[in-house]
């Protein structure tokens, strides 16, 4: 099942990722495990339909951790501000395995 409608998620997030999510054929399942890790993995250009299918595991325990995660107002804020930027690996959780992910080709997102 993938997103389709704006209907699937709450605004204003919903306006920014589901024409990408529907770009990249990301499942509904996955966009609403935490939409910061999605965001995240998007900027880091990690393909997460590739990484649930590959490692769901690991993918359920990053969402764990990001849903857990004290610092959320802050990570909205520099993908909102800075999604470039390298201050969220100060405070992520999941910083090392977003990284590790980011570097496998078989895991990035098609360009």
């Amino acid at each position: 099942m993938f997103i389709r409608s704006k209907a699937t998620c709450a605004a204003p997030l919903c306006e920014v990722l589901t024409p990408i999510v529907h770009e990249q054929s990301i499942p509904a399942h996955a966009v609403s495990r935490a939409p910061l890790l999605l965001r995240r993995m998007i900027v880091l250009g990690i393909d997460a339909s590739a990484v649930e299918d590959a490692e769901p595991i690991l993918l359920s325990d990053l969402d764990s951790a990001c849903v857990n995660c004290t610092c959320g107002d802050v990570c909205d804020g520099d993908l909102t501000i800075d999604p470039d930027g390298r201050a969220w690996m100060d405070y992520c959780p999941n910083a090392v395995s977003l990284r590790e992910l980011s570097g496998i080709g078989e895991l990035r997102m098609p360009v």
